[in-house]
């Protein structure tokens, strides 16, 4: 049987003992607790939860309706009884005035069950109203979900974005740590629409709404922003994180196909990602991932963006005039102040050490001269894209983690496109582009495709790098880097480029 807690304040003592034994007796579940004063009763009902509260009008330091207001202002509004001896209406008045749900004259109190009684009927009608208004916060918590809901996918919609942004995730954010935002759309979507109809339009956003759904982890937040466009709040996950779940979900995305009417339905999507302190969060951020999304769709979709990216291209396409290398020069001192200070020795002077090997290994081996020059220039640029990579992990001295490690892997890619704005070279960009490739990895029909120039920066980089000091490792001697090219020979690095630079290391390492 549920206990039943009951607080009786009565500084009578005779009263005090007989209205417990009214209340106790053949009561097992009865739990009383008692007060005789003002005091007593504001400690008896911050330290306990009850049920009800039995309170003797007249006090010897207060009234009963004072002893209501206590509770009220303390928030500990537990059903009242008033009990008083006193015929005058005025007292039964000022009782139900001060919010008590009863009021029961002292005789009637300690007669037979009169007071039990009352007390089943003060219970249930409380009990109802707590359920009462446990329906209604359901009920409002359900008007609310739907509110913030979308309709088509389930997912949340923008009154729910404007929600966790104004209200900074009610908690969710931890105000110390980093939140990504990504970005995305459908590409083409108008074309699916067009071509196979609304309703296969609609297919199409669900299937990217599963998709999502299903790569959120807690508590990420995935919403419908508009049309065929989604946004994905990542609160606690920094931008390494958030890149490589997008480029996860790009490709997961990619394997969707729909059949409609016999013809298969192909879906792609292009991604925008954008990192700040959380304290910072808000519609500022959204469009630095939106921006983020534009410019992977001016690459030509179907790709991974970042918001770094975005002030560079604004910066590159600025620069209309002067040779490659001039535009280049131009870029660099334009970014230079937002640079830590081993991204600037990547894009400076390590670069330029690669550029000069490269362009000397290239004389070597015959190259026209044209071929020369884009060497030259892509050992320049072949590191750009680690201005995309934060500081803290270029500079990071113990070993990357997996988020960080496919981070850096993506500057290769980026410092070609970078290179294809520069100087509108696409062979030059394909150096930049394939520059990591390793020599092993190249099967006899892509192999072609690799072309020498990338391969000769494939050795260059790696011979400077070794020759270099690093917050990972400590610089090595000349002779200790070729014995390490020789060793990787025909296995990271091409046969071909490492004997031109062994048997020329003279004039190549001067």
């Amino acid at each position: 049987m549920q206990a039943i807690r009951i607080l009786l304040v009565e500084d009578d003592p005779g009263h005090q003992h007989l209205l417990t034994r009214i209340l106790c007796d053949g009561r097992p579940n009865v739990q009383l607790v008692t007060a005789s004063c003002k005091s007593e009763f504001a400690a008896a009902i911050n330290q306990n939860e009850f049920d009800c509260v039995l309170i003797d009008f007249h006090l010897s330091d207060c009234q009963a309706d004072e002893l209501i207001e206590l509770q009220r202002s303390l928030n500990r509004n537990f059903p009242a009884i008033v009990i008083s001896g006193c015929d005058e209406q005025e007292i039964v008045i000022q009782s139900m005035r001060s919010g008590s749900v009863d009021f029961i004259h002292k005789d009637d109190a300690i007669s037979g069950e009169h007071l039990w009684n009352r007390i089943e009927i003060v219970l249930e009608k409380h009990n109802q109203q707590n359920r009462e208004r446990r329906r209604a916060r359901r009920r409002e918590k359900r008007l609310v979900e739907m509110a913030q809901r979308d309709h088509l996918t389930g997912l949340a919609n923008r009154r729910a974005l404007d929600h966790l942004i104004k209200g900074n995730g009610r908690g969710t954010f931890d105000r110390r740590g980093e939140t990504s935002l990504v970005m995305m759309d459908i590409d083409h979507f108008k074309q699916i629409n067009d071509r196979y109809g609304h309703a296969c339009g609609d297919r199409a956003i669900c299937a990217v709404a599963n998709l999502i759904r299903s790569s959120l982890s807690r508590p990420d937040a995935g919403i419908r922003y508009g049309g065929e466009e989604f946004l994905v709040i990542r609160p606690g996950k920094m931008l390494e994180n958030s890149v490589r779940w997008a480029e996860k979900l790009r490709v997961d995305i990619a394997g969707i196909s729909l059949d409609e009417n016999g013809e298969t339905v192909a879906i792609k999507a292009s991604f925008g990602v954008a990192s700040v302190r959380s304290k910072y969060l808000g519609s500022d951020t959204i469009t630095q991932a939106d921006e983020a999304l534009y410019l992977a769709k001016r690459r030509g979709r179907n790709q991974v963006c970042t918001s770094e990216m975005v002030w560079f291209d604004l910066i590159a396409a600025g620069i209309q005039s002067g040779n490659p290398t001039h535009r280049l020069d131009t870029a660099l001192g334009q970014i230079d102040s937002r640079l830590g200070p081993t991204q600037r020795d990547h894009l400076t002077d390590h670069s330029e050490r690669v550029s000069q090997m490269a362009s000397q290994i290239g004389e070597r081996l015959g190259m026209l001269d044209e071929d020369v020059e884009r060497l030259r220039f892509s050992g320049l640029c072949h590191d750009l894209g680690k201005m995309y990579i934060p500081e803290r992990i270029l500079a990071k001295p113990s070993r990357l983690s997996d988020d960080e490690t496919f981070l850096v892997s993506r500057h290769a890619m980026d410092g070609a496109e970078i290179t294809k704005h520069l100087c509108d070279d696409a062979i030059a960009a394909k150096f930049v582009q394939h520059h990591h490739d390793r020599f092993d990895e190249t099967c006899e029909e892509t192999f072609d495709d690799i072309p020498l120039g990338a391969r000769i920066l494939n050795v260059a980089d790696a011979f400077v790098t070794m020759t270099s000091g690093r917050p990972y490792q400590s610089a090595c001697s000349p002779e200790s880097a070729l014995r390490e090219l020789k060793r990787h020979r025909g296995k990271q690095f091409d046969p071909m480029v490492v004997d031109a630079v062994v048997n020329e290391s003279a004039a190549v390492l001067c």
